[in-house]
């Protein structure tokens, strides 16, 4: 059982969630849209561009590194431990905060 404020606020949510639409604004009947594709769909990059090489100029030391890129797009994080700079020999480490 609901008690009566429940119901109300309940009642309040859905007034709010309800459309608020003018009688010029409503729209009786939705028309589809015919859409071709530019290109062929073989032809279409993969997802995250496809493979090939990240170039990394390092400013501090201006060593220049290459790092693969994966099918989908992506680095391996111990990829960037090439990246050196100081005397420990500890490449860059990725940081992802999320």
């Amino acid at each position: 059982m609901q008690t009566s404020a429940a119901a109300d606020r309940i009642a309040t949510l859905q007034r709010h969630l309800q459309p608020q639409q003018t009688p010029n604004e409503i729209q009786t009947s939705v028309e589809p849209q015919v859409t071709k594709a530019e290109s062929d769909p073989k032809e279409r990059p993969a997802p995250g561009g496809g493979p090939g090489t990240l170039s990394v100029t390092d400013s501090r030391t201006g060593k220049k590194y290459e790092i693969p890129i994966s099918d989908h797009g992506t680095i391996k994080g111990t990829d960037l431990k090439k990246i050196t700079a100081g005397g420990d020999g500890v490449g860059i480490r990725p940081y992802d905060n999320g």
